[in-house]
């Protein structure tokens, strides 16, 4: 078998196919549930404000130009919750990857405009329509194991032909903001006995760098033509804090402490390919005696085509 194994670059072709159509198009349709969660006692709930967008379901687009994926995606009009109370919010989704043998890498930014505070035992929903959320940022990928292709799960460029599995090193670096017109507190617990500095909150950021090791496992069948992929990561970082309140502004460092866990299952074929997803992911930063974490839960569906090239021109 080790002779039968032949080699391009570090990816080992008897367990990893490449496809003769290098390019592809395809659109993403998915279901998100967003939570930017705010927590002033790390050892009391009781005065937490939970703070998401009103959308729901998306779509996208992904472009496949050989080992670079474009891909942008937005909103499907009319699907978001009722705008009383929740209000309208415009969202946008950029990414841009790089994915070669056994690393890869991505640069996104996620902007939501427009949000609402979820009910609690001190208020209802409240429209938060001057709110902005915004991430955007750079992850990095490499997979220890030569015989297995993260990439054919994520982005589907290439086949896995036979089960294979690698821990894998996941690194990012991102920012975070939650921007407000005025306080993002509901006014009845909006005091400095429950909330401290973080009292009449309007504006807090967060810059972070993180390792998250972890593990993913292609299951595939017929050749590769099914396959079923999980991964699941976890990790820690550092990074830098700054928010503005009514006592001030305020910086200073914060642990960042990360989850992340997806899985796929499609079908791989050398003209077109699907997929089903749902994934999960966690980002919780710490700073003195308090937390904030974002929380995404989403699952949808992919849809693709192979292409020898765009518009008739031969891509390089």
């Amino acid at each position: 078998m080790a002779a039968a194994a032949q080699t391009a670059g570090n990816a080992d072709t008897l367990y990893i196919k490449q496809f003769q159509k290098q390019n592809n198009i395809q659109v993403n349709a998915w279901n998100t549930d967003v939570d930017f969660i705010l927590n002033p006692q790390l050892k009391n709930k009781d005065f937490s404000v939970r703070i998401s967008p009103n959308v729901r379901n998306q779509i996208g687009f992904s472009f496949g130009l050989k080992k670079v994926t474009l891909f942008i995606g937005g909103q499907i009009p009319g699907t978001d919750l009722n705008t009383n109370p929740y209000g309208k919010t415009r969202f946008i989704d950029l990414s841009f990857g790089y994915f070669k043998n056994r690393w890869g890498g991505e640069i996104y930014y996620r902007n939501f405009d427009g949000l609402y505070r979820a009910a609690t035992d001190a208020s209802p929903i409240q429209a938060l329509p001057n709110t902005r959320l915004t991430n955007y940022g750079l992850s990095l990928f490499y997979a220890l194991n030569k015989r297995f292709s993260y990439r054919s799960a994520i982005s589907q460029q290439e086949q896995q032909r036979i089960s294979s599995g690698s821990f894998v090193l996941l690194g990012n670096m991102h920012h975070r903001s939650l921007v407000s017109g005025s306080s993002v507190i509901p006014s009845s617990i909006d005091s400095i006995d429950n909330f401290g500095s973080l009292t009449s909150l309007i504006d807090i950021r967060f810059f972070t760098l993180n390792i998250r090791p972890g593990y993913g496992h292609n299951f595939v069948f017929n050749n590769g033509l099914y396959f079923i992929s999980p991964s699941v990561f976890a990790g820690a970082g550092i990074g830098t804090y700054e928010y503005l309140a009514k006592a001030g502004r305020f910086d200073g460092f914060s642990a960042d402490f990360d989850f992340h866990a997806k899985l796929t299952a499609g079908i791989n074929h050398h003209k077109w390919f699907a997929s089903m997803f749902v994934v999960y992911d966690r980002s919780l930063n710490v700073f003195n005696t308090k937390q904030v974490s974002l929380q995404t839960i989403s699952y949808g569906i992919n849809l693709g085509v192979r292409l020898n090239s765009f518009f008739r021109i031969k891509w390089l």
